[in-house]
């Protein structure tokens, strides 16, 4: 859906050749457009990219481990009930943003 959606976007612009900008989860869809459709594209510029959610998820899991013990079982509690509202996974993930945003 996100790849038609830039799609979209180039033609309603009429875009002829174009660069293309990704940042974090957008390199993704960059590079995931231009697999799909890399008529016009000059350039593509991977800024932060986000290729690899086995990757993320290895390295996220060894940074939360290296936050204080509080932190660490305020993340693991959200993330083990899909509950991401309670004041304490706020407070630790703004903590962990702090450190690694």
């Amino acid at each position: 859906m996100f790849v038609e959606q830039v799609k979209a976007i180039k033609s309603e612009l009429k875009l002829n050749e174009f660069y293309l900008l990704g940042s974090s989860w957008g390199a993704a869809l960059a590079l995931e457009y231009y697999m799909r459709h890399p008529e016009g594209i000059k350039g593509i510029i991977f800024n932060s990219p986000y290729f690899s959610t086995p990757i993320w998820t290895k390295d996220a899991a060894k940074l939360v481990s290296e936050l204080p013990d509080s932190i660490q079982t305020a993340i693991h509690i959200a993330e083990r009930d899909s509950v991401f509202d309670t004041d304490s996974y706020i407070t630790a993930n703004s903590f962990f943003a702090s450190k690694h945003g």
